[in-house]
């Protein structure tokens, strides 16, 4: 799938797990190469073009992946398959993402909803990812999309399925999976 604007069409013939997860993605305005001194949180918000409500897509290369030793999983890149991308978030600054509610809601019914990143502030993952995770790749580039963590964690839906992802205030972004 690699990235897609929502909503996303994803073939179940080449993602046959179908896993989701719901995300905010950020999309770099300019390139973060490693430095001194380290990147801080008003470097990291100044760098942001914008954010985005996300579905992550999953599907393992393996095939029991909770069995898997957790370098194999990263070897599997986490089980990404792709990301969809729904519309930038307006005035995503003046969210409060410790209380923002999000919905995973598959074929028009909600399935869960979740408050809050359980990762934390993604602030504080994104000075992270800037000044230690992405070192040895020579940093951010300007127009990546960067993910910050599952908010649902790993979801599994029918072939078939639709799924959304509706934050009360971030938006909302759609994926559908067919044959």
């Amino acid at each position: 799938a690699g990235l897609e604007p929502s909503p996303g069409h994803v073939l179940t013939e080449l993602c046959t797990d179908q896993g989701v997860e719901a995300e905010i993605c950020v999309r770099l305005a300019h390139d973060l190469p490693p430095r001194d001194p380290p990147y801080d949180a008003d470097d990291i918000l100044a760098a942001i073009a914008s954010a985005h409500p996300a579905i992550e897509v999953l599907q393992s290369r393996f095939v029991d992946v909770d069995k898997v030793d957790p370098l194999s999983n990263l070897a599997d890149s986490l089980s990404h398959f792709g990301l969809v991308v729904g519309p930038a978030i307006a005035d995503w600054r003046t969210i409060d993402l410790a209380t923002e509610q999000v919905g995973l809601v598959v074929n028009g019914t909600e399935m869960k909803r979740r408050t809050g990143n359980p990762a934390g502030d993604m602030l504080r993952l994104l000075v992270w990812l800037a000044n230690t995770g992405a070192v040895w790749a020579g940093g951010l580039q300007a127009g990546q999309y960067v993910t910050t963590g599952s908010w649902t964690a790993k979801d599994f839906v029918p072939p078939g399925a639709e799924a959304r992802v509706v934050f009360d205030r971030a938006g909302t972004a759609t994926v559908r999976f067919s044959a």
